[in-house]
């Protein structure tokens, strides 16, 4: 396996067959030269705030580096590392309440797309972590359970889906999509 994906979030994940192309493949990924593409809902009409397509660079701190917080959650902070993320408005479910993204995080850090629309205070829908204290504390004793029992109800779907990787490997082209 070249990477992988947040536990909440589904989607495309790419494997190599070869030793050597995966050594090759995981440099492009370290090089940040494979470009990944999610879909995402998040609750709320996000286009009374924005339209079209637009980037957030907010500096993300990762949970080793915070204290007295739940310990897998990483924060915006000014002494976080540079993250960026651009977000493109695909549409806006009245019914629902849900604005539809497609996302390509520029930056890699843990949970980024999930803190960066959190911190605008459009969150994902079924997002478990990035919400208030006593919701979180509550989606981390599920998993720790194994989701078993009384904690069943806290097995969350997170509408965030990785549907494409594009990168250039061996001078081809590979443009991966998740099958519709």
């Amino acid at each position: 396996m070249i990477h992988r994906l947040d536990y909440e979030t589904s989607g495309l994940v790419l494997v190599s067959q070869s030793k050597a192309h995966e050594n090759a493949l995981r440099e492009l990924f370290s090089l940040r030269r494979i470009q990944k593409t999610y879909l995402a809902s998040v609750q709320g009409d996000l286009r009374l705030y924005a339209s079209g397509a637009f980037s957030v660079i907010l500096p993300i701190l990762e949970p080793s580096s915070i204290r007295g917080d739940l310990g897998v959650r990483s924060k915006i902070d000014t002494r976080g590392k540079f993250s960026a993320t651009t977000i493109e408005i695909l549409g806006y479910n009245p019914r629902t309440n849900q604005t539809h993204l497609k996302i390509t995080p520029l930056t890699g850090r843990t949970h980024q797309i999930r803190l960066h629309l959190s911190a605008l205070g459009f969150p994902i829908v079924g997002e478990p972590l990035y919400t208030e204290d006593t919701q979180a504390r509550a989606y981390l004793d599920a998993k720790k359970a194994d989701f078993l029992g009384e904690w069943a109800t806290w097995q969350t779907q997170l509408a965030l889906e990785a549907v494409g990787l594009d990168f250039k490997l061996l001078g081809l082209f590979f443009a991966l999509r998740l099958p519709r």
